[in-house]
């Protein structure tokens, strides 16, 4: 008889509701993930983490106000959650990393990268 391990439980933060339509759909097609929230900016994705625990965040931190993304990423790391940045800005990859992130990924990059990172695997793009 085997066990299988729970769902990892993953938050998705974007503004545009067609990226987290499109992000949920993936995760939720994935064996062992699980959206357990949705939010399109700041205020949605502290309210999402205080109401649904998740081991993980995925988040663009191009949020709705231009300040918004990088304190929830601070947020969630001290929170010490697995947190994956999916954004185009390449400055906002190298910050997010500066925060220790668990990955920062190209928005434009392979599904494989993002779902690898979304388990906890190691971030190959450093």
């Amino acid at each position: 008889m085997s066990v299988s391990s729970p769902d990892v439980r993953v938050l998705v933060v974007d503004r545009d509701p067609r990226v987290r339509a499109a992000l949920c759909q993936l995760l939720a097609s994935e064996q062992g993930l699980a959206v357990c929230g949705e939010a399109a900016d700041a205020a949605g994705a502290l309210g999402q983490l205080a109401a649904h625990p998740a081991e993980t965040m995925l988040v663009d931190p191009l949020l709705p106000a231009a300040a918004e993304g990088l304190p929830v990423l601070h947020a969630a790391v001290s929170a010490g959650m697995r947190v994956v940045v999916l954004t185009a800005d390449r400055s906002l990859r190298a910050s997010a990393r500066r925060l220790g992130v668990t990955a920062a990924l190209d928005k434009d990059g392979d599904h494989d990268q993002l779902l690898a990172a979304v388990r906890g695997h190691p971030d190959p793009g450093g």
